[in-house]
């Protein structure tokens, strides 16, 4: 994980995987009810996604900070600035 551009590409590319297998959930959810689930399980969805894209960033940047800490803050901000689009996103796709 050399490059910070790559890795956060590379973390764009995951996120929207996550996202995307999360609203799939919440598609089959609706079938299976005939409507969408309630406000709370929409919420634990979206703070289950959150935490999910968390847990995964935060391994990101530990790892990259083996190699090259002067690089980490940037990845940091730029890991927590595509996590809040994903979850932007999942929510407008509701």
């Amino acid at each position: 994980m050399g490059n910070v551009k790559d890795t956060i590409d590379l973390f764009e590319n995951m996120a929207g995987a996550i996202s995307a297998k999360y609203l799939a959930d919440v598609k089959v959810a609706t079938a299976m009810k005939g409507s969408k689930p309630d406000f709370d399980e929409l919420m634990n969805e979206l703070k289950n996604l959150e935490q999910e894209l968390t847990k995964k960033g935060v391994e990101i940047v530990e790892n990259f900070k083996t190699t090259n800490d002067a690089a980490s803050d940037k990845l940091t901000d730029s890991l927590r600035n595509v996590i809040k689009s994903t979850i932007e996103g999942f929510v407008k796709e509701l």
